[in-house]
């Protein structure tokens, strides 16, 4: 086994998902004191979406 690993992900948040739940979210699966999560992003809160008029992406 190597000493170390790395890697990125990229999550989607949802509306209503802050920055601060999502790490939080992941921190609690990991569970793990060892591994060190960092925020490597700039990201921003997600956007409310405005309903879209076209039928192909409605839940009716």
């Amino acid at each position: 086994m190597p000493p170390m690993a790395r890697d990125v992900v990229n999550f989607r948040p949802t509306i209503g998902d802050s920055k601060e739940y999502i790490m939080n979210q992941v921190r609690d699966v990991i569970d793990d004191d060892r591994i060190t999560i960092t925020d490597v992003s700039h990201s921003i809160p997600a956007t409310n979406i405005a309903d879209p008029p076209q039928r192909a992406v409605r839940a009716d």
